[in-house]
């Protein structure tokens, strides 16, 4: 019994071998590879002072305000979002009770859904809300 097992072993490993793809080839390792040894560089003191720190890096003149915590739709925001294959373009609607309805199209929903809620969060600054 023990020998047809190891057959059967012996032929669904060869089975796998012939699966690899030729791109790649199969390698037999039968001692470990050995270790290469790198010289272990020292950076002394003075050779830190020859390379001074470099200065903080200027900001552009578009820089991303961070966003803040708990801005979230009021309850009963809707969205309504249609995508036309023919546009490419995703169109949609940000309904929200108390306020207008704010229109938008982009060529992402997440841009779009994005470009809703800053036009909803411009009408709440102007509103003073």
């Amino acid at each position: 019994m023990g020998a047809k097992l190891d057959k059967i072993r012996a032929m669904k490993a060869k089975t796998v071998i012939e699966q690899v793809p030729s791109a790649f080839p199969t390698v037999m390792v039968s001692e470990p590879m050995p270790t290469i040894e790198r010289p272990l560089v020292v950076v002394q003191p003075a050779e830190i002072a020859e390379h001074p720190p470099q200065p903080e890096p200027t900001p552009t003149t578009h820089t991303v305000p961070p966003k803040q915590k708990g801005q979230r739709l009021p309850d009963l925001a809707e969205f309504h979002v249609t995508f036309s294959a023919a546009k490419l373009r995703w169109t949609g609607t940000l309904i929200i009770p108390g306020c207008p309805v704010f229109e938008g199209c982009h060529g992402g929903v997440f841009g779009l859904l994005g470009r809703l809620d800053k036009q909803f969060r411009a009408w709440e600054k102007r509103e003073g809300k």
